[in-house]
């Protein structure tokens, strides 16, 4: 990877050149702060969220802005792209995670389920299953083909801030304000 992408109170996306430390673009259009950015794993689209309530999606190589999906009530903490690039999943402070169709702009689903807002979002790598985790002190795995949440992670004592797959699948890391990191058995549930 040759660039690197940061989000900002400034309300604006920048792409850097790593190797220099060059700013290369500047991608401005939102009217809140930009809380987070996400490579599409082909590199060929990045998704910027907001407290704005809306995501973004932008041609890196040339600035252009592509799209803008609007649909949660609240503020847009976390974006995460599915791994085969065909969908893209969004944590709001609305308690809901929305699935998105990013070449349509299409709403395809909402999770519902979060008793607090959610902060972030990570996809498995065979995109069959998404994890969440929220101000609820909770992660919940959720089955994509069914927008059902098949289990409820519990055992943080304060909000989870992020999650995180193994590249295998088979475990789940959860960081949280209760000042831990689980790892937990995404099979059993178990941390």
């Amino acid at each position: 990877m040759t660039r690197l992408a940061s989000a900002s109170d400034d309300n604006t996306v920048k792409i850097w050149d790593p190797a220099t430390g060059q700013c290369l673009s500047t991608l401005e259009g939102y009217s809140g702060p930009v809380t987070s950015v996400a490579w599409s794993h082909d590199t060929t689209r990045l998704a910027s969220a907001s407290y704005d309530n809306t995501v973004k999606i932008w041609d890196p190589a040339t600035g252009q802005h592509l799209s803008t999906l609007e649909g949660h009530s609240g503020w847009v903490y976390s974006v995460a792209w599915s791994y085969d690039t065909t969908r893209l999943a969004s944590a709001s402070s609305d308690y809901t995670v929305k699935i998105w169709d990013p070449a349509t702009g299409n709403c395809l689903s909402t999770l519902e389920g979060h008793s607090g807002p959610v902060n972030s979002v990570a996809w498995s790598h065979d995109t069959t299953r998404l994890a969440s985790a929220s101000y609820d002190n909770t992660v919940k795995i959720w089955d994509l083909a069914t927008s059902r949440h098949l289990s409820m992670l519990e055992g943080h004592s304060d909000l989870v801030n992020l999650v995180a797959w193994s590249p295998d699948t088979t475990r789940l890391a959860s960081a949280s304000y209760d000042d831990t990191v689980k790892i937990w058995d995404a099979v059993t549930s178990q941390c």
